[in-house]
């Protein structure tokens, strides 16, 4: 979630360590969607996909600050994590409304951020 504009986007990996991949996507897409924007701060947990050398180096080379939050203190990120239990509750409702399988997650998750946005 962006704390300028409170837009969110979702990304959906299939291991964590494509975090950095979808990182340099997002960075680029909001660079090139906004001309004047700069990615200044990333605050993560401490998730040892953050924490790679690679991922290091890149903020490093590009500038950007990290904030890390406390390990298992949810509070400290508190605007995702509630973000998260959003759009779960919503997915859910959603695919139990509509009696649908499992497999429509990513769409029912993609849905309710469009909604939110």
């Amino acid at each position: 979630m962006d704390d300028f504009s409170c837009e969110s986007k979702v990304r959906f990996l299939k291991q964590k360590s494509e975090v950095l991949s979808a990182f340099k996507e997002y960075e680029a897409e909001l660079t090139c969607q906004h001309s004047k924007a700069k990615v200044k701060r990333i605050r993560s947990d401490r998730g040892r996909e953050y924490l790679s050398v690679e991922f290091d180096q890149y903020l490093k080379d590009r500038g950007i600050k990290r904030q890390l939050t406390v390990q298992n203190l949810l509070q400290q990120n508190g605007v995702a994590e509630r973000l998260n239990q959003t759009l779960v509750e919503h997915a859910r409702a959603m695919l139990l409304g509509q009696n649908k399988l499992k497999y429509l997650w990513v769409e029912a998750i993609n849905y309710a951020i469009w909604l939110k946005n």
